[in-house]
């Protein structure tokens, strides 16, 4: 299998298989919006062979304790991303816009009523518009424990007692309603990708599944599995019993939809030897870009 030759994911045409990770660069503006500097970063990525640029995280609101990821909240905010856009497509590469609601801003599920997620709700498809109309390529969704929606699908976090909470199939509802509100928002076949989080300290390998079944069956376009492997165990927790495969691998066994393995994995013989191991065609790279712009072309070297 080349990596390097041209592929698709749904609509979307790409260079190769390496997809760039939402990271927080921390390249924002007073108001949440994308600073020049993220623009020549990410022009930057995409001529060093980068097939696709998750850009991100974007908060759906202008809640932000840390001030430092980027937000799409507001009509005002929309020059901005299409001048980022923009520096992308003339470059001759894709990007989509992850959005998020960083979990700090709510730290508990339980905390959140029934008004609460539905407002969340609208942000998200609200913004998911916005990122439509700032010329992305398509948007992922953040379901990761690092942004509320994803909070739920963890009994580590979720402990409500109401549909929201019990086993998978309930934890799995608000992010579900999510991705239908943000679906409904920007049509039938603009991409919607999701995000999901490998880590058993904070969902079961088993649960994992079945959340990516879900998303699968409900029209998600691709589904990036995030999380180096294998992680550090729970406390109390017999080795032995942690899988010898990346959930990302056995997602991909059992759904249709591409898998997105990032893994923090650095070299092209562990990939061809996923690759050739599993259904996963695609590779999200983080840290990696993020140390060296330059790393994909090096690896073609």
């Amino acid at each position: 299998m080349n990596l390097f030759e041209t592929t698709s994911i749904g609509s979307l045409t790409l260079s190769g298989h390496f997809i760039r990770s939402a990271v927080a660069e921390g390249l924002t503006g007073k108001n949440g919006e994308p600073l020049p500097q993220l623009s020549a970063h990410y022009r930057e990525l995409t001529r060093n062979q980068t097939a696709a640029i998750i850009c991100g995280p974007i908060s759906v609101t202008g809640t932000n304790r840390t001030q430092q990821l980027l937000s799409l909240h507001s009509i005002s905010q929309l020059d901005c991303y299409r001048q980022l856009t923009d520096e992308v497509h003339d470059a001759n590469g894709r990007i989509l816009a992850q959005l998020t609601y960083p979990s700090e801003c709510l730290e508990n599920p339980g905390e959140a009523g029934w008004q609460q997620l539905r407002s969340l709700e609208r942000s998200f498809s609200h913004s998911a518009a916005k990122a439509k109309e700032a010329n992305f390529d398509g948007i992922q969704l953040d379901f990761t424990c690092s942004s509320l929606p994803g909070c739920f699908l963890s009994l580590l976090y979720n402990q409500r007692r109401d549909e929201y909470g019990g086993d998978i199939h309930a934890r799995v509802r608000f992010p579900r309603d999510i991705f239908r509100a943000v679906r409904r928002a920007v049509g039938p076949d603009y991409p919607v990708w999701v995000c999901l989080e490998a880590d058993v300290n904070r969902i079961s390998v088993q649960d994992l599944l079945v959340t990516g079944q879900y998303f699968a069956s409900a029209g998600a376009g691709a589904i990036e599995i995030c999380g180096r492997f294998p992680p550090h165990p729970p406390q109390q927790f017999d080795q032995s019993l942690l899988p010898r495969v990346h959930p990302g691998e056995m997602l991909s066994r059992i759904i249709s939809v591409p898998v997105i393995l990032s893994a923090g994995i650095r070299t092209i013989m562990e990939m061809q030897w996923i690759a050739g191991r599993s259904r996963v065609r695609f590779f999200g790279l983080g840290s990696q870009l993020e140390e060296d712009p330059g790393f994909i072309y090096r690896m073609i070297r």
